[in-house]
């Protein structure tokens, strides 16, 4: 069952505005080490998740204890700092992808409530546009507008 009016504090404006200028501060501190890649890229490459983390830190401690066992072409150094990257930015993105998650799913409940409210507007407004109130064809004749289907079915029955 969906949860109705848990959006019902406004977020002021002064939050609003302290949030996006610290993300984009982070933003702008780390875009000097961070890449960007087209999906196609995305695609075809090698995923890390918990199980491939744990293999590459394996690894790594194998290849810096044995390093006769580094294969030529292998820069060790150039691993060395992708795993440095790799380990500190993870923690960062579980902070953005909780954030992520919870603006995501407040902008979805707010909708969806604003959704509701208005929906009944709308129906409200038919039933009162029916009884002859004022103003309330035209609003009914407004939002009905939302649903281009409603009136040929009205026209068919």
């Amino acid at each position: 069952m969906p949860k109705t009016n848990l959006v019902h504090t406004p977020i002021p404006a002064s939050v609003l505005a302290e949030v996006k200028a610290a993300l984009s501060d982070a933003l702008a501190k780390l875009e000097p080490y961070l890449v960007h890649l087209t999906p196609e890229e995305r695609h075809g490459m090698a995923k890390v998740g918990e199980k491939g983390l744990s293999f590459v830190i394996k690894g790594g401690d194998y290849a810096a204890q044995f390093p006769g066992l580094r294969p030529a072409f292998l820069d060790y150094d150039d691993f060395v700092v992708d795993l440095g990257v790799l380990t500190t930015l993870r923690p960062l993105l579980q902070i953005i992808d909780s954030l992520q998650q919870a603006v995501d799913d407040t902008v979805m409940q707010a909708g969806s409530e604003a959704y509701t409210a208005m929906l009944m507007l709308y129906v409200y407004s038919r039933e009162a546009a029916k009884a002859h109130a004022p103003n309330a064809q035209a609003v009914y004749d407004d939002l009905s507008a939302r649903f281009p289907g409603g009136s040929s079915r009205k026209a068919a029955s």
